[in-house]
C-alpha cells in the first residue's frame, strides 16, 4: 500500500478544517429596472466546518500528494457560468474567476471587499483576482496550465457578446454668450463609440459593429437615428473638429445627440456603458436642451 494510500485511511474526514460545497440562495437587494441580477440567484462557495479536532501526522502528506497530483493536471475549461455579481447599477471594481463545482466561475463585485478570497473558495481552488482593469491582484494554481486557462477566462468574463437598454440624450458641445461680434467658433467633439471606462481589457478586445449597433436597430424609438450614422460610429471614436457661426450680441448653445447601450458578456454579467456620439447637431440660444426628437425624421430642422 503507497503512502498516500495509507495515510488516506487514517485521516479520512479528521481535519481540523474541511470544506464542503454548497449553494447559496441569495434574494436581491432593490436594484434599477435594469438590473439582470435581480432574479433571485443560487450562488456556489465552498462552506468551511469544524470536525471534532482529530489531525493526524499525516493529514500534510495528504494535502502535499494531493496538490501535487493536481498541479500534473491540466486546468479543464469548463463551462462558464456566473456566480457572484455586482448588479447591472454600475460597473463593478473587482472581479474573480474560479474553477470550482465543475464550471468556470466568474464573478464581479461593487468593492474589493467583496472578494472574501480566503473564506468563499477552498484554499487549492484555482482562481484569480482581477482590477477593474484588468490587472490580475493574486493568484492559487492548482492545476498545470493556469497561464492559458485564465487567459482563456479573462476573455470571455471582459468580452461584450450583447448590448442592451437603448437610450438617447442631448449633450452639450458649445455654448458662447452675448457674443461680442460676429465670429465662427471652432469646437471639438467625440464621434463614435466610447467607452464609460477607458484603458480595461474590454476596451481593448472592443466590440464588434454588429453588436453596438444591435439594440438601437431593434427599437422603434431609435432605429431611424441608428440607420444614419456610419459604420465607424459603431466600431470605432474620433474626436472631430466643427464650426458654429454667431452674430455679434446673440448667444448660441450647440447640442450633439449621444445614443447609450448597457452591454454584457456570455454568462448575462454588465461590464461597461457605451455612449455613441452621433452626426446630429441642434442649437438653442439658452442652457435648456432642444425639444425635439431626431428620431423623428424633420423634428429637428
Amino acid at each position: 500500500m503507497s503512502r498516500f494510500a495509507f495515510g488516506l485511511l487514517l485521516v479520512a474526514g479528521a481535519a481540523h478544517w474541511c470544506s464542503q460545497g454548497v449553494r447559496v440562495v441569495r434574494k436581491p437587494a432593490e436594484q434599477d429596472d435594469h438590473d439582470d441580477g435581480a432574479e433571485v440567484e443560487a450562488l456556489d462557495r465552498d462552506l468551511f466546518v469544524e470536525t471534532d479536532g482529530l489531525v493526524s501526522a499525516n493529514a500534510s502528506l495528504i494535502e502535499d500528494e494531493a496538490t501535487a497530483s493536481r498541479r500534473r493536471r491540466r486546468c479543464s475549461l469548463s463551462t462558464p457560468k456566473r456566480n457572484r455579481y455586482a448588479g447591472g447599477s454600475q460597473p463593478a471594481r473587482a472581479y474573480m474567476i474560479a474553477q470550482a463545482h465543475s464550471s468556470t466561475q466568474l464573478e464581479s463585485f461593487s468593492s474589493t471587499a467583496d472578494v472574501k478570497w480566503d473564506s468563499w473558495w477552498a484554499g487549492y481552488v484555482t482562481r484569480i483576482e482581477i482590477d477593474w482593469r484588468g490587472n490580475e491582484v493574486r493568484r492559487q494554481c492548482s492545476c498545470g496550465t493556469c497561464d492559458d486557462y485564465f487567459r482563456w477566462a479573462k476573455r470571455i468574463l471582459f468580452e461584450v457578446t450583447e448590448c442592451r437598454y437603448p437610450s438617447g440624450r442631448w449633450a452639450n458641445a458649445f455654448s458662447v454668450y452675448d457674443s461680442s461680434a460676429d465670429h465662427t467658433y471652432s469646437f471639438s467633439t467625440w464621434t463614435g463609440r466610447q467607452f464609460s471606462r477607458q484603458d480595461t481589457v474590454t476596451e481593448s478586445i472592443g466590440v464588434s459593429a454588429g453588436v453596438s449597433y444591435g439594440p438601437f436597430s431593434a427599437s422603434a424609438s431609435y432605429s431611424y437615428v441608428a440607420q444614419q450614422q456610419t459604420t465607424n460610429v459603431w466600431s470605432a471614436g474620433t474626436n472631430t473638429t466643427h464650426s458654429w457661426t454667431v452674430k455679434r450680441g446673440e448667444s448660441a448653445v450647440v447640442w450633439k445627440y449621444l445614443l447609450v447601450s448597457k452591454c454584457y458578456n456570455r454568462v448575462n454579467m454588465f461590464l461597461e456603458e457605451l455612449t455613441y456620439g452621433t452626426n446630429i447637431f441642434h442649437g438653442t440660444t439658452d442652457s435648456r436642451p432642444p425639444t425635439c426628437n431626431p428620431n423623428t425624421p424633420g423634428s429637428c430642422r
